[in-house]
């Protein structure tokens, strides 16, 4: 693959946390901020040339899933998709 993604270049590819994030989030029940351990998983895929009058420009789509440690089931934010502006998930 040429170097036309540029510094985007090293982004190509699939990611998946091995350590995993703390989501957290303040619970007004309880009174206190709680935490969920999850894991991410982002997929990078090149795209291009597409032209645009005399430009040709290249860019990458992403997708992006989570999941809770202690779950099998994936959960997703509302923007998980785009290239170069963000999607709402259907």
């Amino acid at each position: 693959m040429s170097n036309e993604w540029g510094p985007l270049s090293g982004l190509i590819g699939e990611w998946e946390s091995d350590s995993g994030g703390l989501d957290t989030a303040f619970s007004h029940s309880k009174g206190e901020v709680l935490g969920s351990p999850y894991r991410e998983k982002c997929t990078m895929k090149p795209f291009g040339p597409v032209d645009n009058g005399s430009q040709s420009l290249y860019g990458l789509d992403y997708k992006s899933a989570m999941w809770r440690w202690t779950r099998r089931t994936r959960f997703t934010p509302k923007w998980v998709t785009g290239s170069g502006t963000p999607r709402r998930a259907k």
